[in-house]
């Protein structure tokens, strides 16, 4: 049963995606509804959040707060640490052909008239969701049967495999996502590892916007 809720829970979080893609063969990037992504965007934004929160919130209860100064800096350093690591994972290793192209795809995008949607989605919207589910929901449910560093690995190798990467760059994924889990540990809030996703997915948009021209 937790199981199946799982699963529900994981393609609840991949509606507000939606938004950001084109619907049929006749939308391109200069012809595209765009009025209906932003209606998609923000309603699929809402009824997500909503239900993660709901279940989150049952369990953790005073672990989402404005985050400090202090804190904010720490979320920044482990951004830019977790760029840094993927960025010599690839290097050493010299894979990511699958990762490439999704990088095109999405920059793609960002040119377009989806561009500010695609902004939005990929570098606010997704870390918020993810941290609820992965670091929130997912990692909180796992703690209460095993030792908690176990519970964030058996975590990160599920945030790995979700974004559908493969070979070094799920190692890379993985890495950034246990960052995550170590600073929401150390602050004991989650709003402190949205920031940090947030930040890593904001640098991996401007590194890319600057190399895949």
């Amino acid at each position: 049963m937790h199981l199946f809720i799982g699963f529900l829970l994981l393609f609840l979080m991949q509606l507000p995606v939606l938004g950001d893609i084109y619907w049929s063969d006749s939308e391109n990037s200069h012809n595209v509804n765009i009025w209906g992504h932003w209606l998609a965007l923000i309603g699929l934004t809402m009824l997500t959040f909503w239900a993660l929160w709901s279940i989150y919130r049952k369990h953790h209860p005073a672990d989402l707060h404005i985050i400090t100064w202090r804190q904010l800096a720490l979320a920044l350093g482990t951004a830019v640490l977790s760029v840094l690591a993927q960025m010599l994972i690839s290097t050493i290793f010299a894979g990511g052909a699958s990762t490439e192209d999704q990088n095109y795809e999405i920059i793609n995008l960002i040119h377009s008239r989806l561009g500010l949607i695609t902004l939005i989605s990929a570098n606010i919207i997704s870390p918020v969701l993810e941290e609820l589910f992965f670091r929130g929901i997912v990692q909180g449910f796992f703690n209460r049967y095993v030792n908690i560093w176990i519970a964030v690995i058996i975590t990160n190798i599920c945030f790995a495999f979700a974004h559908g990467y493969s070979g070094v760059n799920t190692v890379g994924i993985f890495i950034t996502g246990c960052l995550f889990s170590a600073i929401y540990l150390k602050t004991k809030n989650l709003g402190t590892s949205m920031f940090a996703h947030s930040a890593t997915n904001w640098l991996v948009t401007l590194i890319n916007l600057l190399l895949l021209k």
